[in-house]
């Protein structure tokens, strides 16, 4: 059930907006951990630079050596590296089978139900350096599989809403929170793990992507045949340009399978996306180290 808030504004902005934030915080979660990581790891604490002045650091009242790092980990780099991997690997296994789940289920709920998942086992995190690293990893796999599903299900729910003359920059508004988010992310994991605790930030990232998950399922409608008020300008707008009114339309579409494979310009939206995605998560995940 979808609660009929906000129908002073165009729901398509809506939509926009808590993809926009929600980016912003779920991909948030791996330099948050990447920082975490780096930061309670005993090979880091313990370096001789570790303990030298922080004249040219932006929280220059930051005690590196005090209780930020109340919290150590005998983790190498190749074992936080591994960290990393099993989230990627999770990621790629469920790239393809997501895309199908989107066609069977509502692309809102699923959008909703895995990025609160993961959520949760962010706050999971800093309890699992306390029990085993076998635990970590499988979190991380498992933060992987379910956030392999968000992104086709955020694109299924922006085109529901989208006009084919807005849903180009529609869906790049909403990716800009993704770009944001290492900068904000890495900013805000420095600052708490200086002022407040190392492992606040996967509570503060965690908490907020939980509640923000909730009112998604709360606030947003899958479609325009599912909003219980929406605007006439906006129902007139939509029909005009063609948006399908249903989500079930396709669901019983065949995947040309063979031609989806052997098309060039397939192939080469997998090229870019690869190195695209391949230096991406270098600066998220391995600058820290």
């Amino acid at each position: 059930m979808t609660l009929p808030l906000c129908t002073c504004i165009p729901h398509r902005y809506l939509v926009v907006t808590f993809c926009f934030v929600i980016t912003l915080i779920t991909i948030g979660y791996r330099a948050c951990f990447a920082l975490m990581a780096t930061h309670i790891s005993f090979y880091n604490s313990t370096d001789s630079k570790a303990a030298s002045t922080n004249e040219d650091s932006i929280f220059p009242n930051c005690t590196a050596t005090g209780g930020s790092r109340s919290k150590v980990v005998y983790w190498s780099g190749s074992t936080v590296s591994l960290f990393h991997t099993a989230y990627f690997a999770g990621q790629f296994v469920m790239s393809v089978p997501a895309g199908a789940l989107v066609m069977k289920f509502s692309p809102k709920r699923l959008f909703g139900l895995t990025l609160l998942a993961s959520s949760v086992l962010q706050l999971l995190l800093p309890v699992a350096t306390d029990v085993h690293d076998w635990l970590t990893f499988v979190i991380r796999t498992v933060q992987g599989m379910l956030e392999a599903a968000s992104i086709p299900a955020m694109n299924a729910v922006i085109s529901a809403w989208a006009p084919k003359t807005e849903k180009a920059r529609l869906i790049n508004i909403a990716y800009s929170g993704g770009y944001l988010s290492p900068a904000v992310a890495l900013f805000s994991a420095g600052a708490t793990a200086c002022y407040v605790s190392w492992d606040s930030i996967m509570y503060i990232y965690g908490s907020i992507g939980a509640a923000w998950c909730i009112m998604w399922m709360m606030v947003i409608a899958s479609s325009p045949s599912t909003h219980p008020r929406i605007l006439q300008e906006e129902e007139s707008l939509l029909r005009r340009s063609g948006v399908s009114t249903t989500q079930k339309a396709n669901s019983n579409q065949s995947v040309p399978w063979c031609k989806f494979f052997t098309s060039m310009p397939v192939i080469a939206i997998w090229v870019g996306a690869f190195c695209r995605n391949f230096i991406f998560a270098l600066l998220i995940t391995e600058v820290q180290q």
